[in-house]
């Protein structure tokens, strides 16, 4: 999951040219590739949409003419009050049902319904990734991440590109559907803490850190993941785990500020001060904006006189 419209604000969406009557792609092939690292009672493919929600968009779209064309209709049936009339909630990661049901969802709920719908009335869509890295929740001493998530799709002349809550368009990388899964994961396991956050509940950091675990089971290069279970282990008292977490999110992403930021404050913890001192220092370059990590960084020198 997850800055202008909190966590999840942004979405680029593209629509690739493709006849309008080939067959939804189906997912099996996916399914048997997930099967290897996730449980079937576990494995959710995100994107997936029932027959009756693409009924209702082939009608919709049965009069417009043109990929680019049929691109902006979609996207704006996702917000049109007599469309599906889905409203931004950045604190519902949702799958493509789940979203087009409740009427909520954030942007890789957007995502996933346009990704969906696109390829079922025979369009092809990806997932992509906005190449930056604010989008992040420190409520709980420890910085837990999340990122945006939009669809993409081409058409011969170029793309159609909508942009939620910003107005900024932003750089973005097209990414895998394993890889988008892994996402939305991790979005959910964010999804339950900022939940539970919001309610006044203890925080369910067990159940989150069984997200992020699934997240990295699918992308194992998923630094985002691999911090948040650093957090999600560190909570838990599972401090070994945590450092090795983040250790591995900074193999992946050494340029992380978030992931140097929490390792810092474990070592912090643990007195670990030269280390956590070097950590600080990278995170308050990193992000020289970033007042936290000066604070630390001063605080630490002190303690290690």
């Amino acid at each position: 999951m997850l800055d202008g419209m909190r966590w999840c604000c942004a979405a680029v969406l593209v629509l690739s040219a493709a006849c309008a009557s080939t067959p939804a792609p189906p997912n099996v092939e996916l399914k048997r590739e997930l099967s290897t690292v996730l449980a079937p009672d576990e494995l959710v493919i995100p994107f997936e949409v029932d027959p009756a929600w693409v009924k209702r968009a082939r009608e919709e779209l049965v009069l417009v003419q043109g990929d680019a064309n049929r691109a902006q209709a979609l996207i704006d049936l996702l917000n049109d009050p007599d469309g599906f009339d889905v409203q931004y909630d950045a604190h519902a990661s949702l799958t493509a049902n789940e979203a087009l049901e409740r009427r909520r969802g954030n942007c890789f709920s957007y995502a996933a319904i346009v990704v969906g719908l696109a390829r079922a009335l025979g369009l092809r869509a990806e997932f992509a990734e906005y190449d930056h890295e604010n989008v992040r929740y420190e409520r709980w001493s420890m910085i837990v991440r999340s990122s945006h998530i939009t669809a993409v799709v081409q058409h011969p002349d170029g793309f159609v590109a909508m942009e939620y809550g910003t107005g900024i368009r932003r750089r973005w990388n097209t990414i895998s559907d394993r890889q988008a899964i892994a996402h939305y994961y991790n979005n959910r396991g964010f999804m339950r803490l900022a939940q539970a956050d919001a309610a006044k509940r203890a925080l369910p950091w067990t159940a989150a850190a069984a997200d992020f675990t699934r997240a990295v089971r699918l992308e194992d290069g998923f630094y985002r993941g691999w911090n948040n279970l650093g957090v999600a282990m560190a909570r838990v008292g599972n401090e070994e785990a945590a450092l090795l977490h983040y250790e591995r999110a900074l193999a992946y992403a050494p340029e992380a500020s978030t992931a140097h930021l929490n390792l810092g404050v474990l070592l912090l913890r643990r007195g670990a001060f030269e280390r956590a001192v070097n950590h600080f220092e990278r995170a308050a370059v990193l992000r020289p904006e970033d007042q936290r990590a000066r604070r630390l960084l001063e605080r630490t020198l002190a303690l290690a006189k």
